[in-house]
């Protein structure tokens, strides 16, 4: 069965009412679980860009914006330096004795990001080792729609640079 809420108030065409099991008010309830369907779905994508973003604008903020290009040492430097961006505000935690719950949240995100930055797989970063890219990171307003331009590249402890 569908949704009796937004079949009830989907009930009405054009001030007519429509008996709530027609065929008419079973394609109305479709219609609006469809779009609150898309509007969630849009919600999570919208969230993911804003996640990429703020790590994208991380990197713009801490890299050396007088090079063309970085070398791949400098990136591994850079994605280290990224890894333990949260170290310091893990440290200001514990000693002024934040919530546990806090710096457990804290501690179990350090962990998965060290041992991620680790694995063979590494960790997610544009690849500043191109001068297009870092081009773009220097002229980029923080908008969300032009996170996909930063190719993203893997590397991890190592220096192994995946595409």
């Amino acid at each position: 069965m569908g949704n009796k809420r937004i079949t009830k108030i989907a009930a009405k065409v054009n001030g007519k009412v429509v008996h709530p099991h027609s065929r008419k008010a079973k394609q109305m309830n479709k219609k609006a679980i469809r779009k609150n369907k898309m509007e969630k779905q849009g919600q999570i994508a919208n969230l993911g860009h804003f996640k990429k973003g703020i790590d994208i604008m991380w990197f713009r903020d801490n890299m050396n914006t007088t090079e063309k290009k970085l070398t791949k040492e400098e990136l591994i430097d850079l994605a280290r330096r990224y890894v333990e961006r949260y170290d310091a505000q893990l440290e200001e935690l514990k000693a002024n004795r934040a919530s546990n719950h806090k710096i457990m949240v804290l501690e179990e995100k350090i962990k998965l990001q060290k041992e991620q930055f680790k694995s063979a797989h590494g960790i997610e970063v544009p690849d500043l080792t191109r001068v297009d890219i870092m081009e773009k990171l220097k002229e980029w307003d923080g908008g969300l729609k032009d996170t996909h331009a930063f190719h993203p590249t893997h590397i991890n402890e190592s220096g192994k640079c995946l595409q």
